[in-house]
């Protein structure tokens, strides 16, 4: 605060003078103590932001604030927003300062299409949308920080992957891979047989046959 006298001088025709005085008193404003910037990702965080001022004071714009306590309120915008809080003190004098809540873009996560394999068997899933990876659960797969592990489950599994950028921002999808049974196979019990004869070897249990090695058959399909 800082004051100040103003003298005002008047002087007639006849020469005589007058003079009078005024007191101005100039209030400083109301000190403002508040957050500085942050930055969130986008649908995922919100934050607090603080702020002390006077014995009145407001934040602006409504536009993504969830909950108020006292004077610090809490927000989740959208889109990158400016809050301005005003103070204004028992005096009539009003202060503002912003704090700036960058919303961050996030990822997009991409765990592949859905795989099936037979028993034993293994497939290679494709991972993509990030810098960082990571697999759940870690049954069956070769590592679980890695775009695209090698799965091997014995049975139906369904693997989430979240991914995560420079930011901190994630993102999560799932692949589901399926395992089919083997096939049960039945074949001809072994046999003994005389130089030049031959026999009928049979096998169940599949569609399509393959027999090896295929030196003495007919057929080997």
């Amino acid at each position: 605060m800082c004051s100040s006298d103003l003298i005002a001088c008047r002087t007639d025709q006849y020469g005589c003078t007058a003079s009078d005085a005024v007191f101005v008193q100039v209030n400083s404003l109301p000190t403002i103590s508040i957050s500085t910037d942050k930055a969130i990702c986008k649908g995922q965080q919100s934050v607090w932001l603080y702020a002390e001022g006077a014995s009145q004071n407001a934040w602006t714009p409504a536009t993504g604030i969830v909950q108020t306590i006292n004077d610090s309120i809490l927000v989740s915008p959208t889109a990158t927003t400016t809050y301005t809080f005003e103070a204004k003190d028992n005096n009539g004098c009003i202060n503002k300062a912003n704090v700036k809540v960058i919303v961050l873009s996030v990822p997009v996560a991409e765990a592949g299409a859905d795989k099936t394999i037979c028993y034993g068997k293994s497939v290679k899933l494709m991972g993509s949308g990030a810098n960082y990876y990571e697999w759940a659960p870690l049954y069956g797969l070769s590592a679980g920080n890695i775009a695209s592990p090698m799965a091997s489950p014995s049975i139906d599994s369904k693997y989430y992957l979240t991914v995560s950028d420079n930011n901190g921002c994630t993102a999560m999808d799932s692949v589901q891979v399926f395992v089919n049974p083997l096939p049960i196979v039945g074949i001809t019990a072994d046999t003994m047989l005389c130089l030049n004869d031959s026999i009928m070897l049979e096998a169940t249990g599949g569609n399509l046959y393959n027999w090896t090695p295929i030196a003495g058959l007919s057929n080997n399909k």
